[in-house]
Order: structure tokens, then sequence, then C-alpha cells
């Protein structure tokens, strides 16, 4: 068999496995991961606000934003500046059309109040997420 047969599937499994690679990274970066079995709460943001403004999950959950806006959001704990309410929000940028899945388990019992750190005083871009 000439080699340029040979090259000819070698060529295309490379192209699957270097096409699973990145999509894997790309799915990576939308913080798709979350913890088996939990339910997923969903924020979205959009040119308007946060939606709901009130998330309220039942037994411990993960927390995905959705970012349906043209600009990023920087999503971080209650009290501005301190940021210290609820650390398992965390520090983390949302980019335009990008979804991303907070790493920590919210578990029964928890409140925890977030702002947008670009916009810290606008209301339409502050929400609660509770967990009963």
């Amino acid at each position: 068999m000439p080699a340029w047969r040979r090259a000819i599937p070698i060529a295309a499994a490379i192209a699957v496995i270097v096409g699973a690679i990145a999509a894997d990274v790309v799915l990576s970066a939308c913080g798709s991961a979350t913890s088996p079995g939990l339910d997923v709460l969903t924020i979205s943001i959009s040119a308007s606000g946060v939606s709901p403004v009130q998330a309220i999950g039942n037994g411990p959950a993960n927390v995905r934003f959705v970012n349906q806006d043209t600009e990023r959001h920087e999503i971080r704990s209650n009290p501005h500046p301190a940021h210290t309410d609820c650390a398992e929000i965390g520090t983390f940028s949302v980019l335009p059309g990008q979804g991303l899945t907070i790493g920590a388990t919210f578990n029964p019992g928890r409140v925890c109040g977030y702002h947008d750190e670009t916009r810290p005083d606008d209301v339409r871009f502050q929400g609660t997420i509770s967990i009963r």
C-alpha cells in the first residue's frame, strides 16, 4: 500500500482527536460541569438585568449564570465592596453568549445575595440565591 494511503486514515484520526479535545476545552471554559444528581438553578443576564431576581432551589443545587447580553458581567457576592456574604459565589466573569456554572454546591438553609460588579448599585443586576 502506498504511503499516502496510510497517511489519510492517520490524518483523519488526528482530526477527530483534536476536535474532541477542542470541544472539551470549549465546554470546560463555558462552565458546563455540574455535580451529578443536583438541581441546577439557571440565572439569565440580559441588558435589562438578571432573571429570576430570586432563584429558589429545593435541596442542594448548582447555580448557572447565562449571559444573554452583549457585555461581560462580573458576578460577586454581596455586600459591595467586601464580597464576604457567600463564599460559594466566589469571583467570576461571564462573557457575552457564555454560560458558567459555579463550582460550589449551594446547600439547604443558604441565602446568597449577589450583584454585577460592573454595575454594583444597579438593582436590575442584583439578586439572591435561596436554597430551602
